[in-house]
């Protein structure tokens, strides 16, 4: 345990090896006075071998979701560790799944980093959550930038020009210039088109409807190109010499003669029956 302290004292790492040790004195000693304190070891051993994914699992399993004040510690401690050295997918894996009122409980510069992270991996709407968080006193340039910027991604002008209330330098500059431009885009998009210098819209629907009275009416040949469909036909046939399609047609013009045929006898059927009466 002096040791795992020590490293996180010193903002060191820990092998592999070390926090496996770690954990088998917590299995072994779990029951006993010194069982709390090997478990918080263990998992901080695990946060500082780069294992997040175990350290998590490890904190869940031995209590680190309850609301006693030692868990809320070492919850603290690993958003820490999150925040400040796990990858992009660990920390945005286990970030997510975490709940604002544990993010409430952070320090200033963890929320603010934590933040940072959301933003610049694409998540601003994440980001202002947490910004959110902060308390008023606490609230420096560092943030005052940073909401302005997940206000300016979630196209909120305005709000990113409230966020830089107070804060004077060549970042919030910029970011004042940019919230004024999408302000303006956008008194712009809700103009009417005439004050745009644009044909108003009774111009618009006269013109449209001036322009539908200039159509020819549809002729004969509206329903398509007679003469190129019969063409389109002509090829077909001339294509079906063999196969199924071939024999198709074949069938269809006998039966286009059976029926010709009995035609012609139901005709002269009917001849001779008037000649009889």
């Amino acid at each position: 345990m002096a040791l795992v302290d020590a490293r996180l004292k010193a903002d060191q790492p820990i092998d592999h090896d070390v926090a496996g040790l770690v954990a088998a004195y917590a299995k072994e000693l779990r029951n006993t006075p010194q069982g709390a304190e090997l478990r918080r070891a263990h998992v901080i051993a695990l946060l500082k071998s780069g294992q997040f994914d175990q350290a998590f699992d490890a904190s869940s399993k031995l209590g680190g979701d309850d609301a006693t004040q030692a868990s809320s510690a070492l919850r603290r401690t690993m958003l820490q560790e999150l925040t400040d050295r796990a990858s992009d997918i660990d920390f945005l894996h286990h970030a997510f799944s975490q709940k604002m009122e544990d993010i409430d409980q952070l320090d200033h510069e963890t929320k603010v980093s934590m933040a940072d992270r959301f933003l610049a991996l694409g998540f601003p709407l994440r980001a202002e959550n947490v910004l959110a968080h902060l308390q008023p006193e606490d609230t420096n340039d560092r943030a005052q930038v940073l909401a302005a910027r997940a206000a300016l991604a979630l196209n909120k002008p305005s709000k990113a020009s409230a966020d830089l209330l107070g804060v004077e330098n060549d970042e919030a500059d910029r970011l004042r210039v940019r919230a004024q431009q999408l302000a303006d885009a956008r008194d712009t998009a809700l103009q009417p088109l005439s004050e745009r210098g644009g044909p108003a819209a009774p111009d618009i629907i006269i013109s449209r409807a001036e322009g539908l009275q200039q159509i020819p009416p549809p002729g004969p040949l509206a329903v398509g190109n007679v003469p190129a469909q019969g063409a389109l036909l002509q090829s077909i046939t001339q294509k079906a010499s063999d196969g199924m399609l071939a024999r198709s047609a074949e069938l269809l013009a006998q039966s286009t003669r059976a029926r010709e045929r009995i035609e012609v006898m139901l005709a002269g059927g009917t001849q001779h029956s008037s000649v009889g009466n």
